[in-house]
């Protein structure tokens, strides 16, 4: 759902006026020049229940402020106040012909509303308000949260290193080429989200918590062996007390469950779950692998990560 200046729930006051600048829709967006004060705001009202991804788009220009103050509100939880450098593009993902950035994640209840407001002076340069965007994501949450955890910061490196050890794994799992072209167009963003959750997808967008909500993470330098972990009696992957991944949460497990979100496949009952990847939530220590019942023919599909479970996995072949 998008919500453009001129859209009904947009409202601007102060010194904002029309401007011919590049912008989403084309040249309409609402602009305060330097030393003007104006405030704008985005208002979504009667929402699904959900966690939403709220964004924002401008028009980066070297003339623009360097510090604008969006604040994100809303029934719920989540959200806050956060500084925007307009001379940046937008890049954390394309949709509807623009580029967004994240501005952050709420919560909130059926019937719920979300209000992003822009309430600032133009100091160093103009500030633009254009569209805000929300899309209600699939988030996946820890069993519990860990308060000040000190626990390391996840690197664009290791979580690229991940998603393409998912990547193959869903590709053996039997997609289609379709599938898997639309898995490729996710754009990966690192992100503090809110208390337990651990990732979030949309349909352009998956998210990742820096610190796995505190537990931190376990990146897998040999993603398709499972040294780490043994088979328990109902059949899960569980850590080894002696492996680095004991105590973790595993970035394999949360990229995986995020790319099926992609696929189409829908959170899970933790309850009635088990240790299916497409559980609502994630304890430490665990690994989850795709076993795809909806589909048509799951026979192959459970053979191969029977197999691999097993300790013969034709990823390594």
């Amino acid at each position: 759902m998008i919500i453009d200046d001129g859209d009904a729930g947009f409202t601007s006051g102060g010194d904002y006026f029309a401007s011919g600048a590049v912008a989403y829709r084309g040249f309409d967006s609402q602009k305060i020049n330097i030393g003007q004060t104006g405030t704008a705001s985005w208002d979504f009202t009667g929402l699904v229940a959900g966690t939403y991804q709220v964004s924002a788009t401008w028009n980066g220009h070297p003339a623009r402020d360097t510090n604008v103050d969006y604040n994100v509100t809303s029934s719920g939880a989540g959200g806050g106040a956060i500084a925007i450098n307009q001379r940046i593009a937008p890049n954390d993902f394309n949709d509807a012909g623009s580029n967004w950035e994240i501005l952050g994640t709420v919560t909130i209840g059926a019937g719920g509303t979300i209000t992003v407001t822009l309430n600032d002076t133009a100091v160093d340069g103009s500030i633009l308000a254009d569209a805000i965007r929300i899309e209600r994501t699939g988030p996946l949450q820890a069993t519990t949260s860990v308060i000040n955890s000190g626990a390391p910061v996840l690197t664009q490196a290791d979580l690229n290193s991940v998603r393409d050890a998912a990547l193959n794994y869903w590709t053996s799992a039997g997609i289609s080429a379709t599938e898997l072209e639309r898995l490729q167009s996710i754009s990966f963003v690192l992100a503090d989200l809110p208390d337990a959750m651990l990732g979030g997808a949309t349909s352009t967008t998956i998210m990742i918590d820096v610190n796995a909500a505190g537990h931190g993470w376990f990146v897998d330098d040999t993603p398709f062996d499972h040294s780490e972990f043994t088979q328990d009696a109902d059949g899960g992957l569980v850590a080894n007390e002696d492996s680095d991944a004991f105590g973790r949460m595993d970035l394999l497990t949360v990229v995986m469950h995020e790319f099926g979100h992609t696929l189409g496949h829908g959170d899970l009952d933790a309850d009635e779950a088990g240790h299916d990847l497409m559980s609502e939530s994630l304890g430490e220590s665990l690994r989850r692998l795709p076993v795809i019942e909806e589909a048509a023919d799951t026979s192959d599909v459970d053979d191969f990560f029977s197999s691999i479970v097993d300790g013969d996995n034709p990823l390594l072949d």
